[in-house]
């Protein structure tokens, strides 16, 4: 569309913030979600994985990953997730 610029977003940042929860259906609870300061600019909204809860730490380094994020009528969906970077 007119006046909008395609920016390519960073793929490592850092938590800004974060939380456990519960309550989302999950075989393994809690389930982590995180927002991400991505380096370059941009804040974005990802769950968390391959990192247990109690480990997660504020300004912590991320990196973004593709990864199964639910299974829903008869499809798997993907999405990106944040994991502890390497």
């Amino acid at each position: 569309p007119d006046g909008l610029t395609e920016v390519r977003l960073g793929r490592r940042g850092t938590l800004f913030t974060f939380t456990n929860d519960y309550l989302f259906e999950s075989p393994d609870p809690p389930v982590s979600h995180a927002v991400v300061d991505l380096e370059g600019g941009g804040r974005i909204y990802l769950q968390l994985t391959d990192c247990e809860p109690e480990r997660v730490e504020i300004d912590m380094p991320l990196e973004l990953t593709f990864r199964r994020l639910h299974d829903g009528g008869g499809f798997h969906n993907y999405f990106w997730k944040a994991r502890p970077a390497a």
